[in-house]
């Protein structure tokens, strides 16, 4: 599988279910899988690697990512927008 590119991202992100409705390093044993993973890539072997398990994994991990950056920004849009409508609300805090 191709990596995908920014526009097919987008796409995945606005049909991929909410974090809570997927398994994301959640499974028992995912991170001995993960390890073993990236101990066959450093030693060459991409024939055994489980590729498209990795590439799913790496889409969602970019997904929810993409997610925490957006949810992010929109929190400090909220506060910039509050400090500037309402400047004498203004606190240290």
């Amino acid at each position: 599988m191709a990596n995908p590119e920014p526009k097919e991202l987008k796409e995945r992100m606005q049909t991929a279910p909410e974090p809570a409705a997927r398994v994301i390093h959640k499974e028992p044993g995912e991170y001995e899988w993960l390890v073993q993973q990236a101990d066959l890539r450093r030693a060459g072997r991409l024939d055994t690697l489980d590729q498209q398990s990795l590439a799913d994994l790496l889409t969602d991990m970019a997904i929810s990512e993409m997610r925490a950056l957006g949810s992010a920004l929109r929190v400090l849009l909220q506060h910039m927008l509050k400090v500037m409508v309402q400047p004498d609300k203004l606190t240290r805090s």
